[in-house]
């Protein structure tokens, strides 16, 4: 979670590219950001943000 102060015009979906010459799915090239509480306040406490991470790594089992 993150405190919401100072956060009022926060998108809820940003994505991180370290290298634009790669492919976004190489590894540690790409993350995504996801903070649900922009449109649904119920899922964190008053005054905070949920913040979801999302990266394209290969699973490997």
């Amino acid at each position: 979670m993150i405190k919401a102060d100072g956060l009022k015009e926060l998108t809820g979906h940003h994505v991180v590219v370290h290298d634009s010459e790669q492919d976004i799915t190489a590894p540690g090239d790409t993350c995504m950001i996801s903070i649900p509480s922009v449109w649904d306040k119920n899922l964190a406490p008053s005054g905070y943000h949920v913040v979801h991470g999302y990266t394209l790594e290969p699973y490997q089992n």
